[in-house]
């Protein structure tokens, strides 16, 4: 393994690989999800779409503002193609 590092760290890196634009993290993923797709689902589960809480602080994000069972009850009554599951950061 350190010779593969070594190496990788004394070589020019490749760039012959395509570029993905995605989410880099799940606060990302979701804020990307809710931002695109929020006017649907957003009121009914009470989500608050953050961009940046203050001047200086990139944070972005979405928040359930109701409890997760809750919340997947009216997923599912109103046919919306998500759930939610506890976060183990949560606990």
């Amino acid at each position: 393994m350190k010779n593969r590092v070594e190496v990788s760290l004394n070589n020019e890196p490749e760039y012959d690989f395509e570029y993905f634009d995605y989410p880099a993290s799940v606060d990302d993923d979701a804020f990307e999800f809710f931002s695109d797709y929020g006017s649907e689902f957003a009121d009914d589960l009470a989500i608050d779409v953050i961009e940046g809480e203050y001047p200086g602080n990139d944070y972005k994000g979405a928040k359930l503002g109701i409890d997760i069972e809750e919340a997947n009850r009216i997923c599912q009554a109103k046919e919306f193609p998500i759930r939610f599951v506890e976060s183990p950061e949560d606990n």
